[in-house]
Parts: structure tokens; C-alpha cells; sequence
């Protein structure tokens, strides 16, 4: 994806994702997450991200790894019931800044 990639596709992902509710993370080795997210009103978003390829909506259904991945536990830890509050590009580069909150870290 190229720089104006990104910026289209921040542009179309901003309205439809912004609020939204983590509910899981999939982790498909080597690097592809899966987010299901909840937005009131809309119902259930699938987030893919292949970073350094790809990050795009889906309604395919993907079929879930039979045991989560390390990383997968550690993000469904931190970012389970967090609320997505901006999605946004950094600068005119190809980094897509994603950010969550609500999650309060609990030792």
C-alpha cells in the first residue's frame, strides 16, 4: 500500500470504526490480526491487519486458529471491552496510528 492508500483508506475506515468495541483478536502466524469489533447501530466489524501489506474490513469468516498465539492472549488482555477512539495516519507516511481506551492495567 501506498502513502495515498493509506490516506483513503483511513478516510473510509474512520466513520465505521470509531467507537467500536473490542470483542477478540485471532493472531494468524506469521503477522495477520483479526479484530472483531462491535459498533452500536452497525453491529459487528472484522478489522484485518497484515501489517506492512494490508488493513481492510472483512465480513469473510476466517477460520480461527485452534489455539491463540502468545501475542493474541497479550492483546485480548490489554484490549478486550477498550473502545476504538481514533484511527488516524502518521504524517504523509505508510503508519496507520490505532488508538484504544478504557483498558485499565490491572497487576
Amino acid at each position: 500500500m501506498s502513502n495515498l492508500d493509506i490516506t483513503a483508506v483511513v478516510a473510509e475506515l474512520r466513520p465505521m470504526l470509531l467507537g467500536a468495541r473490542v470483542e477478540k483478536i485471532f493472531h494468524t502466524p506469521p503477522d495477520l490480526f483479526r479484530f472483531k469489533l462491535h459498533k452500536s447501530g452497525r453491529g459487528r466489524v472484522d478489522l484485518v491487519v497484515e501489517p506492512g501489506k494490508r488493513v481492510h474490513t472483512t465480513s469473510y469468516e476466517y477460520k480461527a486458529p485452534t489455539k491463540p498465539t502468545n501475542m493474541a492472549m497479550y492483546l485480548r488482555k490489554r484490549l478486550r471491552n477498550t473502545r476504538l477512539d481514533a484511527i488516524e495516519q502518521v504524517g504523509y507516511d505508510r503508519i496507520i496510528k490505532i488508538v484504544f481506551t478504557g483498558y485499565e492495567q490491572v497487576y
